[in-house]
């Protein structure tokens, strides 16, 4: 089984920011901190900041993995972030679709992950 990225198209970075949304607030939501209603303001607010061009914002990367040719699951990057200092990036997510956990598709992301790392020190020196 290999396991590569591709950029996703529209209507599936639709889906997936739209389940991203819904996640976080209900993350935010469990933990008490604050109202659902808060929550969603805040999601709404949080996603505008770290992705205000969506798919062509500069420094987020975000990936569809693939597994033989079949959607697996979603990797998000970020090569900077409007939070943190200067020069950190970070893994924001790794998602297998719920059907598919478990079958190592995960654990196969390593490579694909370290490949596109050394394609971006590359790109930043």
């Amino acid at each position: 089984m290999t396991v590569t990225l591709r950029q996703p198209n529209a209507e599936e970075y639709a889906q997936w920011s739209d389940a991203q949304l819904e996640a976080y607030v209900d993350e935010l939501v469990a933990s008490g901190s604050m109202s659902r209603e808060a929550a969603e303001e805040k999601g709404r607010r949080d996603a505008a900041e770290l992705l205000p061009e969506g798919l062509a914002t500069p420094g987020q990367l975000i990936f569809r993995m693939e597994a033989d040719g079949q959607s697996v699951g979603w990797l998000w990057l970020a090569l900077r972030n409007p939070r943190a200092e200067a020069g950190v990036g970070f893994v924001y997510d790794i998602v297998v679709d719920e059907a598919l956990r478990g079958r190592g598709y995960g654990m196969r992301l390593r490579e694909p992950c370290m490949q596109v790392s050394v394609i971006v020190r590359r790109r930043c020196r």
